[in-house]
């Protein structure tokens, strides 16, 4: 994030971020960590040629950061290539679940494991399930922000 400074009538400057950066620039730039959300209090004292000084604090927010993709089809078809549906996501998660639905509305898949992907067939068990697009609710969370996000979508099987 590139911090502007719009002070009027200052000849020095003090910058806290968050206590991970305390600098004089006036206009400095600072990279948080993509790993971990949070609020972040950053501070600018100016000061003028009396050394008189003001404050300003704003909180910067920093979430979001987890990617998650979910593919849009799969081939659960035995030939060894895109044979599961899940998610693949860059952090690791504190909380999941993942409801799969035909197309009346009946759950055929439910798993709190993102690591368990669903294979195709009823409950993971036995055939194959027929061709066709298949509605999907993921609910998940990060350790590091207690708020629950919500992905909803179709996939489609195909043999």
């Amino acid at each position: 994030i590139r911090f502007f400074n719009t002070s009027t009538g200052a000849n020095r400057y003090e910058w806290d971020i968050a206590g991970l950066l305390q600098t004089t620039e006036t206009d400095p730039s600072y990279r948080f960590s993509d790993r971990e959300p949070g609020i972040y209090e950053v501070c600018l004292i100016a000061y003028n040629s009396n050394n008189c000084s003001d404050t300003i604090c704003y909180d910067v927010i920093v979430e979001d950061v987890t990617f998650v993709y979910v593919p849009n089809a799969f081939t659960p078809d035995g030939d060894g290539v895109n044979e599961a549906f899940g998610i693949s996501t860059t952090t690791p998660l504190s909380s999941f679940n993942m409801l799969i639905f035909d197309r009346w509305g009946q759950v055929v898949y439910e798993t709190n494991d993102y690591g368990q992907p669903w294979l195709g067939s009823y409950r993971n068990e036995g055939p194959i399930l027929p061709n066709g697009v298949y509605a999907y609710r993921i609910q998940y969370a990060i350790p590091e922000n207690a708020v629950r996000k919500e992905i909803l979508g179709s996939v489609t099987l195909t043999r």
